[in-house]
């Protein structure tokens, strides 16, 4: 990033639009984080849930279906923690400009 652009991102207006947009920003993050961090744990939910259900009215090879999800989870994780690291990185920056 060029300095002018820099500095245009570092100093406010007297109404403060940039630190309005810095703490949405921020916000926006912060909430899109906990949205991957639940989706993970809804994953795991699901999974336990199945599993319980189907092995209540049926019998099923639990153990082909944990090889099956730990085979797609850790696809997934693999992408949400690639999207957390981005999040982070841009927390980061924002941060950065906001505190000067």
């Amino acid at each position: 990033m060029d300095e002018e652009k820099r500095n245009s991102l570092l100093f406010d207006d007297i109404s403060f639009s940039r630190s309005k947009t810095y703490f949405g920003t921020l916000q926006h993050l912060r909430v899109y984080d906990e949205w991957i961090k639940e989706s993970l744990q809804s994953l795991e939910q699901l999974r336990n849930s199945f599993t319980t259900l189907k092995a209540e009215k049926d019998p099923i090879d639990v153990d082909q279906v944990d090889k099956e999800y730990n085979i797609l989870m850790s696809k997934y994780r693999i992408r949400f923690e690639s999207l957390r690291k981005r999040i982070k990185d841009n927390v980061e920056e924002i941060t950065s400009l906001r505190d000067g």
